[in-house]
Formats: C-alpha cells, structure tokens, sequence
C-alpha cells in the first residue's frame, strides 16, 4: 500500500478521512428526503442493450429503467423526475463511479466529473472539473456508460466509444498512444454490443453472444511486471464450445473480469485471493467456472473480490482482508458465499477495493471496511463490518449504487448523489470539502 501512495497523494493521501464513520454513526443529514418522484414522458429506458445493468466497483453502467427499476429496455430516456424541491429535472439512467471520476448519462447525453488528468472526463482538455460537463463527440444518445481508472467508455447504438488513457490499448482504436481527450470508435468488434465494461487498464464487452476484452490483457496494474496488452478486441477463451456464444453480461475491475452466461459465472485474471471463484488461487488467462453457484442474474467485480446476485441474494468470493465477504476472519474465500443478511431483495451491488455495498428494497447496506481513512503514507485504517450496515439516505427510493474507492454514488429519484472525497472535483457540487453524507450532483 505504501508504494501506491504517490497514486494516494491524488485522491488524498495526506488527511485521515472519518466520512463513512461519520454516517454510520449517525452524524450524517439525509438524502433525498421530502416530496419527489419520476414522470414518465416515454416508454424508454437506459441499459447495456436491454440485457442487463447494475452497479460495478471498477467501473461500470448502472442502469435505470424508464419506470424507475434497475435495468430497462430501449434507448435513451426522455423521463422527467421531480426534484425533492419541486423542480422537474431530466432523469439520470445510469451512472458509473470510477477511481477518482464519474460519468452519467442523462438524457442520452454522456457527462463526466471528476479528475481529468488522461482526458477521462471526454470534453477534449485535461483539466479537473468539479461539476459535470458534457463528453463531446458522440455520435447518438448513449445507453450505457462504464468507467475505470484513467479511461471511459459508452454504448452508442450497440457501438462502443472509448476517450481517456491509452497507454495500454484500452481505448480500442488498433493503436497506442499517451490519451485521447475525446471519444474514439473501437475498432474490430461486432455491432450490437449488450455488455461494456471498464477495469484498470483494460476494457471488455459482449457482442453476439461473445465476450471480447482489450488494452491490458490480464488486467494488471503497473509495476506488476509486463503483461501482454492489445490494442484491438480478441475473444475471451475457455467457454464451452460445444453450446452456441450467449454470454449476456461482463465486469472489469482492477485485476479480473468476470462473465455471465446461462445463469454461470465465468472469471479470468489475477486470482491471489480466490477471486475467480474456482478454489484455488492460480490466476488464469482463459475463463473459468465460478463454482458453487447457479442462476445468477448479474455479476460485479472488484479489486479482490467478486459479488453475484442469485435470487435477489448477494454472493461474494475473494479478498476478505477487510470483511468484503461479510465473514469474520479475514481469511480469503476461493468459493461463493452467502452475504447472510442480504438473502433476497438485493436489485444491485458495489463491490469496491475494500468494501461491498448492496441496494436492498431500495435501501443501502455496505459490509468491510466501512469506516476507512486514509494517512500520509498511504496507510489503511481499518473500521471493518462483517455484516451489511445500514449506510443511508433514509427513505429508500435507491435503484443503483456504484463505487471505487474513496467516493460513492447513487441513482435516487433519477437524480445521482455522491459522497466522500472532493479534493479533484468528485462529488461534482463544485469546488468544496469532502462530504461524509449524500449530496445532489449539480448537473448543467
């Protein structure tokens, strides 16, 4: 941890942070409290092409229908939702937390907030901004949206654009090159993309039943040693081959991706705490078959560890350092288990560095390392929960929840909110201190 502290110093790394404690423990105001609502002008929704949506810790799209459920069928939504105060605003239908940035789509336009150091915000400059502004350069509405570390992506008309970093071929275009401020065509993958997904360094998608991944092959971070990369989409390897391709959902995060097919999750990457779900912990470069759980509905990666719902339940596997698995220990879990209180009602989940976070009939729950600061040398407080604490607003209402690691946030309403830190512009409010509670993103 330590040798990431000059990656820390960025988002941070310097002031202990007490911002989940502080809403834990009941220091925090409420989110979203009062009067509001959805009003649906259309029949659309927003998803990754009607297949699947929720939330992602590395990355990803979370997707909310045009009736306000996770998911959704067709394009961009022209819904209407009316703010806590009265004020009628466009829906946001589907928001993506990233390592120190985020992105939503609204309206079918795509914004971004956040550190822009690589060009990952997608407005052509590389210059931080605190509040949203819009990525230039897309070709339709997006219907989806994922980002990562230092690159974005979105689905636009079943094509995937990519903008930010591209020093490891994440962005697709059949070349490297340092950044790309706006947004790029991937090159050499079908149309008709259903799934995106953006980890560290790499980029993954579904196209005609097949899972495709590119830029970082192994999803390793730097100073891990070489690893192969690609600057164009090759095919994923190790499903079975005696069935026809119906991969329908893929999830990236720092070190592995996972896949959805048939109600089976297949993983592949780095795998020293059992994040491939196989019970061992040899990392792989083909995908293998997450054992111990069928029927799965959506999977979601993290840096050590992977979650899957299965009949409105939560599943975790991997790193468990910090209670990720929701079991007392720290011991890593090479094989599925049950996230005990979450045992049905579970629409979307976060799986973060250190720490899960789970919608449950609209409400917020997150187990780990809830109450984590961050020191000066890079060191992690450890304020662990082994079980799913309730984490606000109070009220429900909640359809999506993404997070990486030092900031959150969550669709309610159709509106986004976002809480923790705010030295790079965040929480898109503007300029401001970091905020242990949910606060409003202030949308052009």
């Amino acid at each position: 941890m330590v040798a990431l502290c000059a990656y820390w110093v960025a988002l941070g790394c310097g002031a202990r942070s007490s911002l989940d404690a502080a809403w834990l423990n009941g220091n925090g105001g409420s989110a979203g409290t009062g009067t509001g609502g959805m009003r649906v002008d259309s029949s659309g929704g927003a998803s990754d092409g009607g297949r699947s949506a929720g939330g992602r810790a590395n990355g990803g799209s979370i997707a909310m229908g045009g009736d306000g459920t996770a998911g959704g069928t067709g394009g961009a939504s022209s819904a209407r939702c009316l703010t806590p105060s009265g004020d009628e605003v466009t829906c946001v239908t589907a928001i993506a937390a990233g390592q120190a940035h985020s992105c939503a789509v609204r309206g079918g336009s795509v914004y971004c907030w956040g550190w822009n150091s690589l060009g990952q915000l997608g407005d052509g400059t590389a210059v931080d901004r605190s509040t949203p502004v819009s990525v230039v350069g897309l070709p339709g509405p997006a219907s989806a949206v994922s980002v990562g570390g230092f690159h974005s992506c979105a689905l636009v008309n079943g094509d995937v654009y990519c903008w930010g970093s591209n020093r490891q071929g994440q962005l697709g275009t059949g070349v490297l090159s340092d950044f790309e401020p706006t947004p790029r065509a991937v090159r050499g993958i079908p149309r008709g993309v259903t799934s995106l997904a953006v980890g560290l360094g790499f980029t993954a998608a579904v196209a005609g039943g097949v899972a495709f991944q590119w830029g970082n092959l192994m999803g390793e971070i730097m100073n891990y040693g070489s690893v192969p990369t690609s600057p164009v989409p090759l095919l994923v390897v190790g499903f079975p081959k005696d069935e026809a391709p119906d991969v329908t959902m893929v999830s990236a995060a720092a070190e592995h991706s996972c896949a959805l097919r048939r109600g089976q999750v297949y993983c592949w990457g780095r795998n020293m705490y059992g994040q491939l779900g196989d019970g061992r912990t040899t990392p792989s470069a083909k995908a293998l078959l997450v054992t111990g759980i069928r029927n799965v509905s959506q999977v979601f990666t993290g840096w050590g560890n992977t979650c899957a719902i299965f009949n409105g339940a939560a599943w975790c596997w991997g790193d468990n350092r910090f209670g990720q698995v929701a079991l007392p220990g720290g011991e890593p879990q090479t094989q599925p288990k049950l996230v005990a209180p979450l045992s049905s009602g579970v629409t979307s989940l976060a799986v973060g560095q250190n720490r899960g976070c789970a919608v449950q009939n609209g409400a917020i729950l997150c187990w780990g390392n809830v109450e984590t600061g961050v020191v000066d040398n890079g060191t992690v407080l450890a304020g662990s929960s082994f079980s799913p604490t309730p984490f606000g607003p109070p009220g429900g209402g909640v359809t999506a929840i993404s997070s990486q690691q030092l900031n959150a946030c969550f669709i309610r309403m159709g509106q986004v909110w976002c809480w923790g830190f705010n030295n790079l512009g965040q929480l898109g409010t503007g300029a401001g201190p970091a905020s242990a509670v949910p606060v409003p993103v202030k949308f052009p």
